[in-house]
């Protein structure tokens, strides 16, 4: 997952069903941002991959 892509979680927390854009990487750990929780933002670890699903707008 690179920066700029929009992603969905998945999960089973506060962030479940979220539409957000990848902000920033470090250490190779994509982080998303969401203007639900704009003071938060979700670390994509690759523990939490398989809750994140990459979408594309047309």
């Amino acid at each position: 997952m690179e920066k700029g892509e929009y992603v969905q979680i998945l999960d089973h927390s506060e962030w479940h069903g979220m539409i957000g854009i990848i902000d920033e990487v470090i250490n190779s750990i994509p982080y998303v941002f969401c203007v639900h929780m704009p003071y938060y933002r979700y670390a994509i670890t690759s523990k939490m991959r398989r809750y994140v699903k990459k979408i594309e707008f047309q």
